[in-house]
């Protein structure tokens, strides 16, 4: 099952990669580019924790939480 899994991963990274140049040389004859890099297409997301985004802003704003 792991080689079924692997070989379908792996065929869709391929035609990701084909659709990707093909959009690329399509909308470069148009003049316009694509915004995202190819490579960015399979990085995997980090978790973002709001709380901590929230802290940074106000930390970085040099505001003070209750007092």
């Amino acid at each position: 099952m792991r080689y079924v899994n692997f070989k379908l991963r792996q065929y869709q990274k391929e035609f990701a990669y084909r659709v990707f140049v093909t959009e690329s040389l399509r909308l470069q004859g148009e003049g316009k580019y694509l915004i995202v890099k190819y490579a960015e297409l399979f990085e995997e997301k980090k978790e973002v924790d709001g709380n901590k985004i929230a802290l940074d802003v106000i930390k970085n704003a040099g505001l003070k939480l209750g007092d």
